[in-house]
């Protein structure tokens, strides 16, 4: 396989890669959506010390993953961020070997 097959795969695969974590990002999301929805209808349905103490918990539980999907989702930015750099540089270098002369 010629490297800029090699190269095209790679790119191919870091693409897939970033999408997947795109893809578990937004699952993250509707995680914590749906304890935030959780959390609203426990607090209408329950009362006290123990349930303030439960939606503190769940908060943290829900802070967490958001923080977990923004983290993955910057993965995934810099994964793409990184794929476009390396084209742009692998068409700088192929240009540059076009115009070069050698003596």
């Amino acid at each position: 396989m010629s490297d800029g097959k090699k190269i095209q795969l790679d790119e191919y695969k870091e693409i897939k890669n970033a999408d997947r974590l795109d893809e578990i990002a937004k699952k993250l999301n509707e995680s914590a959506r749906r304890i935030e929805q959780s959390k609203c209808d426990l607090s209408k349905k329950w009362q006290g010390t123990a349930a303030s103490e439960y939606i503190a918990k769940m908060n943290q539980m829900e802070e967490s993953i958001r923080m977990r999907s923004r983290e993955i989702r910057k993965t995934s930015a810099l994964l793409h961020f990184i794929v476009e750099k390396t084209r742009q540089a692998e068409a700088r270098a192929e240009e540059i070997t076009q115009t070069r002369e050698y003596k």
